[in-house]
């Protein structure tokens, strides 16, 4: 190439270079820009707000977002101020209920989507509840007697006619939420699960080797999740179900059977047909694997509570999971708590009863009798519903003790004995609040009590039924229902 001819492609290939279009001296492709990022927001759709077909104190709100990550539901019942469910996680449509909406009452409800700190919200969009009011609305009370109920719900489980429900109570006495199990009777043991979901038992009580009964486990918007029983040849104890929060979807239940036992020195004869319990690891699928059989750590020598007739060995009525897995067991007929290894099926420690292995301190009553509801609390105190049967007088209590287990002491940290003196022989619970209050429920007549940890009352309630004092199993505090915290 001659020097010029060269100089003319090296000036064109510069001005090219210059004007950023190298491709005119090369094969190569042109580059392309990239692209403008665009922020994606969230959006919500469609808004409907409906009746509940299986509960007539909720109306539904369905919607639908899109590029969303979570929403919430902002509504208002009536005239009064508005109100906020919990947020929850939702890519594309949910359905929230809204709880303790009184027939007649309008709702108005609208919803807000957020992808971080973008957030769409919907149209107001309104309804109201024309649903009938239910049995259990008109003929289920819970009357304040005493002080200001604090914030939270009152859960219990009540059996009308041949309907079961599990019924939830605000602040101000008025049934909030039930579910409704028709044509089963027997609802026992409603117990909201470290998952949020109510668990309630349904069908014959223990003691009775034909009973058929099955723990229903539901959503607090009234979706049945599943069913939990004990396996095959076992009928399923109605006095606790605890599903294990650290294991998946798995549960502690107690299965009962029937079997001839010596029963001369109690009354019975030579060879009694005597109900005896066995504690099972339930895992999702039902499957079932035998943690402790009674029969095999207890005898007959062991029975101390007279109330239940020679039909009941053990008469187990309270599960609880220590931090390092462990299970905490009531079992009312032998006046004992114990821990067991749910491994091993061995006794860990044992407290009452034939076999104690602790001394009560600073305890007036030296111990319990007939108890129910023993749960370890945060700080490892026992806290427990001391039915007092053994007493004398006979006097219902809640106790709490610090166990020392290297020195063996049960040391008595506090106690709440009502004025005038309450008895049950039976039922029962008593629960720590987290504003440090002790609540307790005598359901064996029907009264729920909260106290300071000074012991002052600060309210009080009677639960009744047509009228008349109701009695129940258990009566408990529960913080909130699903996405919604107590008003």
């Amino acid at each position: 190439m001659r020097r010029s001819s060269f100089a003319r492609v090296l000036q064109h290939c510069t001005a090219a270079l210059v004007a950023g279009a190298a491709a005119a001296c090369s094969d190569r492709p042109t580059p392309v820009e990239p692209a403008v990022r665009v922020a994606v927001r969230p959006t919500v759709g469609t808004v409907a707000v409906v009746a509940d077909t299986a509960n007539a104190l909720q109306l539904v709100v369905h919607f639908t977002v899109s590029a969303a990550d979570s929403a919430r539901v902002l509504y208002r019942r009536g005239t009064n101020a508005e109100q906020a469910s919990r947020a929850l996680t939702v890519t594309d449509s949910a359905s929230v209920p809204l709880l303790a909406v009184q027939p007649g009452t309008s709702v108005t409800a609208r919803v807000v989507a957020f992808r971080g700190a973008a957030t769409d919200t919907s149209a107001p969009v309104s309804a109201t509840n024309t649903a009938a009011v239910p049995d259990v609305v008109r003929r289920v009370r819970f009357a304040t007697t005493t002080g200001h109920a604090s914030p939270g719900y009152l859960l219990t489980a009540v059996e009308i006619g041949d309907t079961s429900y599990a019924v939830a109570f605000d602040s101000t006495g008025t049934v909030a939420w039930y579910r409704q199990f028709a044509g089963v009777p027997g609802a026992i043991d409603a117990y909201q699960q470290p998952n949020g979901d109510v668990t309630v038992f349904l069908g014959s009580s223990a003691s009775n080797p034909l009973a058929i009964g099955k723990f229903a486990e539901v959503r607090p918007g009234g979706t049945l999740v599943r069913e939990w029983a004990a396996p095959s040849g076992f009928s399923t104890d109605p006095h606790e179900l605890r599903l294990d929060a650290g294991a998946g979807s798995s549960s502690y239940v107690f299965g009962f059977d029937s079997a001839p036992m010596d029963f001369t020195a109690r009354g019975g004869t030579a060879d009694s047909s005597v109900v005896g319990h066995t504690i099972f690891r339930l895992d999702a699928t039902g499957a079932a694997t035998s943690i402790f059989v009674a029969r095999d750590h207890f005898t007959v020598a062991d029975w101390i509570d007279p109330e239940q007739g020679i039909t009941d060995f053990d008469h187990p009525n309270a599960i609880d999971v220590d931090r390092d897995g462990g299970l905490i067991i009531s079992w009312r007929n032998f006046d004992e708590v114990s821990k067991i290894d749910p491994v091993t099926g061995q006794f860990v420690w044992r407290l009452g009863g034939r076999h104690n292995q602790f001394t009560f301190v600073n305890d007036p009553l030296n111990g319990f009798g007939g108890q129910h509801f023993a749960r370890l609390l945060a700080n490892g105190n026992l806290l427990l519903y001391d039915n007092g049967t053994t007493h004398a007088p006979q006097e219902t209590r809640a106790a709490e003790y610090r166990l020392d287990l290297g020195a063996h002491t049960a040391t008595l940290v506090w106690q709440f004995r009502h004025q005038p003196t309450i008895f049950t022989p039976y039922v029962g619970s008593t629960q720590r609040l987290a504003s440090g209050h002790t609540f307790i429920g005598y359901a064996g007549v029907g009264i729920a009590t909260e106290v300071t940890s000074a012991g002052a009352v600060v309210w009080e309630g009677q639960l009744t039924l047509d009228g008349n004092n109701a009695q129940v199993y258990r009566l408990l505090k529960i913080a909130a229902l699903g996405h919604y915290a107590a008003p």
